[in-house]
Protein backbone atom coordinates (compact mmCIF):
# COMPACT_ATOMS: atom_id res chain seq x y z
CA UNK A 1 0.00 0.00 0.00
CA UNK A 2 2.57 2.14 0.83
CA UNK A 3 4.55 1.49 -2.63
CA UNK A 4 1.58 2.21 -4.24
CA UNK A 5 0.73 5.26 -2.41
CA UNK A 6 4.25 6.40 -2.71
CA UNK A 7 4.14 6.05 -6.70
CA UNK A 8 1.17 7.88 -6.67
CA UNK A 9 2.77 10.96 -5.08
CA UNK A 10 5.94 10.54 -7.35
CA UNK A 11 3.70 11.14 -10.75
CA UNK A 12 1.83 14.20 -9.11
CA UNK A 13 5.09 15.63 -8.25
CA UNK A 14 6.24 15.03 -11.60
CA UNK A 15 3.32 16.64 -13.33
CA UNK A 16 3.55 20.15 -11.11
CA UNK A 17 7.27 20.59 -11.61
CA UNK A 18 6.27 19.98 -15.42
CA UNK A 19 3.50 22.67 -15.46
CA UNK A 20 5.53 24.92 -13.07
CA UNK A 21 8.03 25.09 -15.96
CA UNK A 22 5.67 26.23 -18.20
CA UNK A 23 5.81 29.71 -19.27
CA UNK A 24 1.86 31.15 -18.76
CA UNK A 25 0.47 32.73 -21.98
CA UNK A 26 2.01 36.40 -22.04
CA UNK A 27 -0.69 39.31 -21.77
CA UNK A 28 0.20 42.18 -24.48
CA UNK A 29 -1.12 45.47 -23.74
CA UNK A 30 -4.76 46.88 -25.24
CA UNK A 31 -3.92 47.94 -28.80
CA UNK A 32 0.09 49.95 -27.70
CA UNK A 33 1.23 52.21 -30.06
CA UNK A 34 7.09 55.30 -30.32
CA UNK A 35 6.96 57.77 -32.42
CA UNK A 36 7.72 57.18 -32.24
CA UNK A 37 7.96 58.35 -31.48
CA UNK A 38 5.95 57.48 -28.92
CA UNK A 39 7.52 56.53 -31.83
CA UNK A 40 10.29 55.45 -30.71
CA UNK A 41 11.49 50.35 -26.63
CA UNK A 42 14.86 49.29 -27.77
CA UNK A 43 13.93 46.78 -29.27
CA UNK A 44 15.89 45.57 -33.20
CA UNK A 45 12.96 44.15 -35.07
CA UNK A 46 12.38 44.63 -38.97
CA UNK A 47 9.59 47.53 -39.80
CA UNK A 48 6.25 46.94 -40.44
CA UNK A 49 3.21 48.83 -40.94
CA UNK A 50 2.32 50.38 -37.61
CA UNK A 51 1.49 49.40 -33.89
CA UNK A 52 -1.39 47.86 -35.18
CA UNK A 53 -0.37 45.71 -37.92
CA UNK A 54 0.46 41.95 -36.41
CA UNK A 55 3.81 39.80 -36.24
CA UNK A 56 4.53 37.15 -38.35
CA UNK A 57 4.44 33.74 -37.04
CA UNK A 58 8.24 33.14 -37.84
CA UNK A 59 9.13 36.48 -36.92
CA UNK A 60 7.50 36.35 -33.38
CA UNK A 61 10.04 36.28 -30.85
CA UNK A 62 8.84 36.35 -26.73
CA UNK A 63 10.52 38.14 -24.54
CA UNK A 64 11.61 36.14 -21.33
CA UNK A 65 9.79 38.66 -19.09
CA UNK A 66 6.60 38.28 -19.26
CA UNK A 67 5.61 41.65 -17.32
CA UNK A 68 7.89 43.61 -19.69
CA UNK A 69 6.37 41.46 -22.93
CA UNK A 70 2.95 42.33 -22.03
CA UNK A 71 3.73 46.09 -21.17
CA UNK A 72 6.48 46.90 -23.66
CA UNK A 73 6.11 50.18 -25.49
CA UNK A 74 5.21 49.81 -29.03
CA UNK A 75 7.94 49.43 -31.35
CA UNK A 76 6.44 50.73 -34.47
CA UNK A 77 5.74 54.34 -34.11
CA UNK A 78 5.05 56.64 -31.74
CA UNK A 79 4.27 60.17 -32.68
CA UNK A 80 6.59 62.20 -31.07
CA UNK A 81 5.65 65.25 -29.01
CA UNK A 82 6.16 68.13 -31.59
CA UNK A 83 7.73 70.19 -29.39
CA UNK A 84 10.73 68.09 -28.24
CA UNK A 85 12.45 70.60 -25.75
CA UNK A 86 9.05 69.96 -23.71
CA UNK A 87 9.41 66.35 -23.29
CA UNK A 88 6.44 64.18 -23.72
CA UNK A 89 7.33 60.89 -24.63
CA UNK A 90 6.40 59.53 -27.09
CA UNK A 91 8.00 57.59 -28.12
CA UNK A 92 9.23 57.41 -28.49
CA UNK A 93 12.81 57.16 -29.43
CA UNK A 94 14.72 60.74 -30.07
CA UNK A 95 16.74 58.68 -32.80
CA UNK A 96 13.82 57.21 -34.61
CA UNK A 97 9.78 59.00 -30.41
CA UNK A 98 8.54 59.41 -28.49
CA UNK A 99 9.10 59.50 -26.70
CA UNK A 100 8.68 59.39 -27.88
CA UNK A 101 9.00 61.15 -29.65
CA UNK A 102 10.76 58.43 -27.99
CA UNK A 103 12.32 51.06 -31.07
CA UNK A 104 9.95 52.85 -33.76
CA UNK A 105 11.33 50.32 -36.35
CA UNK A 106 10.42 47.24 -34.64
CA UNK A 107 7.90 44.60 -36.01
CA UNK A 108 3.93 45.06 -35.22
CA UNK A 109 2.58 43.25 -32.09
CA UNK A 110 1.35 39.85 -32.41
CA UNK A 111 -2.58 39.31 -31.45
CA UNK A 112 -3.42 40.36 -27.94
CA UNK A 113 -3.88 37.25 -25.63
CA UNK A 114 -5.46 37.21 -22.30
CA UNK A 115 -3.30 37.19 -19.00
CA UNK A 116 -3.28 33.73 -17.42
CA UNK A 117 -2.87 35.53 -13.59
CA UNK A 118 -3.95 39.20 -12.55
CA UNK A 119 -0.34 41.44 -13.38
CA UNK A 120 1.00 44.02 -10.16
CA UNK A 121 -0.64 47.49 -10.63
CA UNK A 122 2.57 48.78 -12.10
CA UNK A 123 5.04 46.71 -13.62
CA UNK A 124 8.84 47.63 -13.39
CA UNK A 125 10.16 50.93 -15.38
CA UNK A 126 9.90 49.04 -18.66
CA UNK A 127 12.51 51.92 -20.37
CA UNK A 128 14.72 54.44 -19.21
CA UNK A 129 16.35 57.53 -21.74
CA UNK A 130 18.20 60.04 -21.14
CA UNK A 131 19.04 62.86 -24.46
CA UNK A 132 21.18 66.16 -24.30
CA UNK A 133 20.10 68.87 -27.34
CA UNK A 134 22.81 70.70 -27.82
CA UNK A 135 22.55 73.80 -30.10
CA UNK A 136 25.40 75.75 -31.22
CA UNK A 137 24.87 79.24 -31.19
CA UNK A 138 26.76 82.13 -29.76
CA UNK A 139 25.99 84.60 -26.25
CA UNK A 140 24.56 86.97 -28.91
CA UNK A 141 21.84 83.97 -30.46
CA UNK A 142 20.70 81.86 -27.91
CA UNK A 143 23.03 78.77 -27.51
CA UNK A 144 21.63 76.02 -25.75
CA UNK A 145 21.91 72.67 -23.89
CA UNK A 146 19.42 70.54 -23.21
CA UNK A 147 18.90 67.63 -20.35
CA UNK A 148 15.85 65.33 -20.41
CA UNK A 149 15.76 61.81 -18.27
CA UNK A 150 12.54 59.93 -18.23
CA UNK A 151 11.60 56.91 -16.91
CA UNK A 152 8.31 54.54 -18.59
CA UNK A 153 5.83 52.70 -16.20
CA UNK A 154 3.50 50.29 -17.17
CA UNK A 155 -0.01 50.29 -15.52
CA UNK A 156 -1.35 47.18 -14.61
CA UNK A 157 -4.15 48.04 -17.27
CA UNK A 158 -3.67 47.36 -20.45
CA UNK A 159 -2.80 49.93 -22.69
CA UNK A 160 -1.98 52.60 -20.25
CA UNK A 161 1.69 53.97 -20.11
CA UNK A 162 2.84 56.19 -17.12
CA UNK A 163 6.19 58.46 -17.93
CA UNK A 164 7.27 60.57 -15.70
CA UNK A 165 10.25 63.02 -16.72
CA UNK A 166 12.38 65.83 -15.73
CA UNK A 167 14.66 68.27 -18.51
CA UNK A 168 17.00 71.46 -17.89
CA UNK A 169 17.70 74.19 -20.41
CA UNK A 170 21.00 76.13 -19.93
CA UNK A 171 20.76 78.55 -21.96
CA UNK A 172 23.46 80.81 -23.56
CA UNK A 173 22.64 84.48 -23.83
CA UNK A 174 21.60 86.60 -25.67
CA UNK A 175 22.41 89.65 -24.04
CA UNK A 176 19.69 92.34 -25.61
CA UNK A 177 16.90 90.19 -23.49
CA UNK A 178 16.96 89.21 -20.14
CA UNK A 179 16.93 85.31 -20.46
CA UNK A 180 17.21 82.89 -16.87
CA UNK A 181 20.56 81.03 -17.42
CA UNK A 182 18.16 77.77 -16.85
CA UNK A 183 15.03 76.57 -17.44
CA UNK A 184 13.14 73.16 -15.91
CA UNK A 185 10.54 71.06 -17.17
CA UNK A 186 8.75 68.45 -14.60
CA UNK A 187 6.00 66.68 -16.10
CA UNK A 188 3.87 63.07 -16.03
CA UNK A 189 3.12 61.84 -19.57
CA UNK A 190 -0.31 59.43 -18.99
CA UNK A 191 -1.08 57.76 -22.06
CA UNK A 192 -3.78 55.42 -23.16
CA UNK A 193 -4.13 53.28 -26.32
CA UNK A 194 -6.84 50.94 -27.76
CA UNK A 195 -7.24 48.92 -30.83
CA UNK A 196 -10.67 48.16 -32.19
CA UNK A 197 -10.01 45.42 -34.73
CA UNK A 198 -7.19 44.69 -37.19
CA UNK A 199 -7.84 48.18 -38.84
CA UNK A 200 -8.63 50.94 -36.54
CA UNK A 201 -6.91 51.92 -33.20
CA UNK A 202 -6.60 55.26 -31.29
CA UNK A 203 -4.17 57.18 -28.44
CA UNK A 204 -4.73 59.59 -26.09
CA UNK A 205 -2.53 61.03 -24.16
CA UNK A 206 -2.33 63.71 -21.16
CA UNK A 207 0.54 65.13 -19.64
CA UNK A 208 0.31 67.42 -17.03
CA UNK A 209 3.23 69.60 -16.75
CA UNK A 210 5.28 72.55 -14.70
CA UNK A 211 7.70 74.45 -16.94
CA UNK A 212 9.30 77.70 -15.08
CA UNK A 213 12.42 78.97 -14.38
CA UNK A 214 11.88 78.34 -10.89
CA UNK A 215 11.48 81.67 -10.08
CA UNK A 216 7.66 82.21 -11.49
CA UNK A 217 6.08 79.76 -9.99
CA UNK A 218 2.29 81.01 -10.38
CA UNK A 219 -0.37 78.80 -12.37
CA UNK A 220 1.46 80.20 -15.68
CA UNK A 221 4.08 77.43 -15.25
CA UNK A 222 1.04 74.69 -15.13
CA UNK A 223 0.45 73.59 -18.38
CA UNK A 224 -1.71 70.00 -19.64
CA UNK A 225 -1.09 68.84 -22.91
CA UNK A 226 -3.44 66.14 -24.83
CA UNK A 227 -3.21 64.52 -27.53
CA UNK A 228 -5.93 62.47 -29.45
CA UNK A 229 -5.08 60.35 -32.88
CA UNK A 230 -6.45 57.71 -34.43
CA UNK A 231 -4.52 55.33 -36.73
CA UNK A 232 -6.39 53.38 -39.92
CA UNK A 233 -4.36 50.46 -41.67
CA UNK A 234 -4.83 51.27 -45.49
CA UNK A 235 -3.32 48.01 -46.31
CA UNK A 236 -0.49 45.65 -45.05
CA UNK A 237 2.68 47.97 -45.05
CA UNK A 238 1.27 51.06 -45.02
CA UNK A 239 -0.95 53.26 -42.23
CA UNK A 240 -2.55 56.52 -41.90
CA UNK A 241 -2.81 58.68 -38.86
CA UNK A 242 -4.38 61.94 -37.81
CA UNK A 243 -4.99 63.59 -35.08
CA UNK A 244 -4.30 66.97 -32.94
CA UNK A 245 -2.10 67.91 -29.84
CA UNK A 246 -3.07 70.91 -27.45
CA UNK A 247 -0.43 72.10 -26.25
CA UNK A 248 -1.85 75.19 -23.67
CA UNK A 249 0.64 77.49 -24.84
CA UNK A 250 0.65 81.47 -25.39
CA UNK A 251 1.93 81.29 -28.71
CA UNK A 252 0.59 78.03 -30.25
CA UNK A 253 -2.32 76.23 -28.63
CA UNK A 254 -3.06 73.50 -30.51
CA UNK A 255 -1.13 71.45 -33.05
CA UNK A 256 -2.34 69.01 -36.15
CA UNK A 257 -0.46 65.52 -36.39
CA UNK A 258 -1.22 63.57 -39.38
CA UNK A 259 0.52 61.77 -41.99
CA UNK A 260 1.34 57.98 -43.43
CA UNK A 261 3.84 55.17 -42.66
CA UNK A 262 5.00 52.79 -45.41
CA UNK A 263 7.02 49.77 -45.09
CA UNK A 264 6.41 48.02 -47.38
CA UNK A 265 4.95 44.47 -48.18
CA UNK A 266 8.13 42.47 -46.98
CA UNK A 267 8.00 41.02 -43.23
CA UNK A 268 11.56 41.66 -43.18
CA UNK A 269 12.25 44.99 -44.83
CA UNK A 270 15.14 47.63 -44.23
CA UNK A 271 13.24 51.05 -44.94
CA UNK A 272 10.92 53.18 -43.31
CA UNK A 273 9.10 56.08 -44.48
CA UNK A 274 7.03 58.10 -41.98
CA UNK A 275 5.65 61.33 -43.96
CA UNK A 276 4.25 62.51 -40.72
CA UNK A 277 3.55 66.13 -39.86
CA UNK A 278 5.20 67.89 -37.70
CA UNK A 279 8.27 64.91 -37.68
CA UNK A 280 8.76 63.21 -41.00
CA UNK A 281 11.15 60.56 -40.93
CA UNK A 282 13.00 58.55 -43.74
CA UNK A 283 15.27 55.61 -42.21
CA UNK A 284 17.05 52.53 -43.48
CA UNK A 285 18.55 49.74 -41.80
CA UNK A 286 22.16 49.57 -42.60
CA UNK A 287 23.56 46.62 -40.38
CA UNK A 288 22.15 43.89 -38.22
CA UNK A 289 24.05 40.87 -36.81
CA UNK A 290 21.14 38.88 -34.87
CA UNK A 291 21.33 41.21 -31.78
CA UNK A 292 22.12 44.56 -32.79
CA UNK A 293 20.75 46.51 -35.76
CA UNK A 294 21.85 49.99 -37.37
CA UNK A 295 19.93 52.35 -38.74
CA UNK A 296 20.77 55.43 -40.74
CA UNK A 297 17.90 58.18 -40.94
CA UNK A 298 16.84 62.19 -42.13
CA UNK A 299 14.64 63.50 -40.21
CA UNK A 300 12.84 66.65 -39.74
CA UNK A 301 11.15 68.52 -36.71
CA UNK A 302 9.40 71.35 -34.69
CA UNK A 303 11.42 72.30 -31.58
CA UNK A 304 11.17 74.74 -28.75
CA UNK A 305 8.97 75.30 -25.63
CA UNK A 306 7.40 77.54 -23.63
CA UNK A 307 8.01 78.73 -19.87
CA UNK A 308 6.83 80.66 -17.02
CA UNK A 309 9.69 83.26 -16.10
CA UNK A 310 10.65 85.91 -13.95
CA UNK A 311 12.17 89.56 -16.05
CA UNK A 312 14.56 91.29 -14.01
CA UNK A 313 12.75 93.89 -13.33
CA UNK A 314 10.82 91.10 -10.94
CA UNK A 315 7.77 90.93 -13.31
CA UNK A 316 6.15 87.57 -14.08
CA UNK A 317 6.15 86.86 -17.92
CA UNK A 318 6.17 83.75 -20.10
CA UNK A 319 8.80 82.96 -23.00
CA UNK A 320 7.87 80.93 -25.96
CA UNK A 321 11.07 79.37 -28.54
CA UNK A 322 10.46 77.69 -31.39
CA UNK A 323 12.10 76.52 -34.75
CA UNK A 324 12.59 74.57 -37.16
CA UNK A 325 15.43 71.17 -37.68
CA UNK A 326 16.20 68.94 -39.99
CA UNK A 327 18.95 66.08 -38.65
CA UNK A 328 20.87 62.82 -40.10
CA UNK A 329 21.37 60.06 -37.41
CA UNK A 330 22.34 56.84 -36.75
CA UNK A 331 21.39 54.88 -33.95
CA UNK A 332 22.06 51.34 -32.20
CA UNK A 333 19.46 49.33 -31.32
CA UNK A 334 19.81 45.78 -29.25
CA UNK A 335 16.94 43.52 -29.28
CA UNK A 336 15.03 41.91 -26.25
CA UNK A 337 16.34 44.87 -23.87
CA UNK A 338 19.61 42.72 -23.48
CA UNK A 339 21.66 45.80 -23.65
CA UNK A 340 21.71 49.67 -23.90
CA UNK A 341 21.00 51.40 -27.49
CA UNK A 342 21.92 54.46 -28.07
CA UNK A 343 21.64 57.79 -31.39
CA UNK A 344 23.54 60.39 -32.28
CA UNK A 345 22.04 63.31 -34.64
CA UNK A 346 24.27 66.51 -36.49
CA UNK A 347 22.05 69.03 -37.84
CA UNK A 348 20.42 72.40 -38.70
CA UNK A 349 18.51 74.53 -36.46
CA UNK A 350 16.51 77.74 -38.44
CA UNK A 351 13.76 79.77 -38.87
CA UNK A 352 14.07 80.32 -35.18
CA UNK A 353 11.85 82.82 -32.70
CA UNK A 354 11.70 84.09 -29.63
CA UNK A 355 8.79 85.30 -27.89
CA UNK A 356 7.35 86.73 -24.33
CA UNK A 357 3.86 86.92 -23.65
CA UNK A 358 4.50 90.72 -22.77
CA UNK A 359 5.81 91.51 -26.32
CA UNK A 360 9.55 93.24 -24.66
CA UNK A 361 12.44 91.88 -25.87
CA UNK A 362 10.92 89.30 -28.80
CA UNK A 363 13.84 88.65 -31.26
CA UNK A 364 14.32 86.11 -34.27
CA UNK A 365 17.95 84.44 -33.51
CA UNK A 366 20.18 83.27 -36.28
CA UNK A 367 20.21 79.81 -37.54
CA UNK A 368 22.92 77.45 -36.06
CA UNK A 369 24.16 73.53 -35.85
CA UNK A 370 22.98 71.08 -33.61
CA UNK A 371 24.44 68.09 -31.66
CA UNK A 372 22.10 65.34 -30.26
CA UNK A 373 22.75 62.37 -28.80
CA UNK A 374 20.92 59.88 -26.41
CA UNK A 375 21.00 56.35 -24.59
CA UNK A 376 18.20 54.80 -23.49
CA UNK A 377 18.15 50.92 -21.92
Amino acid sequence: MRSVSGFVLALCLASATASAQEEPPVFGPSGSIRGDSLRQLPETRSPRAGPYGLDSVAEKERSKDPVREAYQEPNAFRTPNPTPLERVPAPVDPGIASDDVIGREGQPHAPLVAPAAPLPPFAPLVNVRLTDTWLAASKDQIGMNDFDLHGTLAAGMTGIMITPGYGMHFLNGPKQTDLPETLYDIYVDIRYSKKFDDNWAIELALTPSFYSDLDNNTGDAWRFITTVLGYYNVHEGMQFMAGVMYLDRFDINWFPVFGLIYTGDDADSDFRYEFVFPRPKFARRVSYDGCRAGWAYIQGEFGGGAWAVARQSGVDDMIAYRDWRIMLGYESKVKDFSGPSWFGEVGYVFNRQLEYESGIGDFDPTSCGMVRMGVWY
